[in-house]
């Protein structure tokens, strides 16, 4: 009876132990992934805030000229 006992008590262990790692390992990506959230968002404040003001961009040479209904379904096939 002693040998069954040690059995089952050696299984849950091995249980708790995977569920430690399980724990440690998704607490490392979690924390991870956060950090790539954090990083990309700092990131995309440096594009907008610094990178737009060196670009010099203007709207005003694009124009959009209409067309007939006929050549966008012209489009469609």
């Amino acid at each position: 009876m002693a040998r069954k006992q040690t059995a089952q008590s050696g299984k849950s262990r091995g249980r708790r132990i995977l569920g430690w790692i399980g724990k440690i390992f998704g607490t490392l990506v979690l924390t991870g992934f956060l950090t790539l959230l954090i990083f990309l968002c700092i990131f995309a404040m440096y594009i907008k805030s610094d990178l737009s003001q060196q670009v010099d961009f203007s709207v005003e040479g694009f124009a959009l000229d209409p067309v007939s209904y006929t050549h966008l379904r012209a489009h469609e096939t």
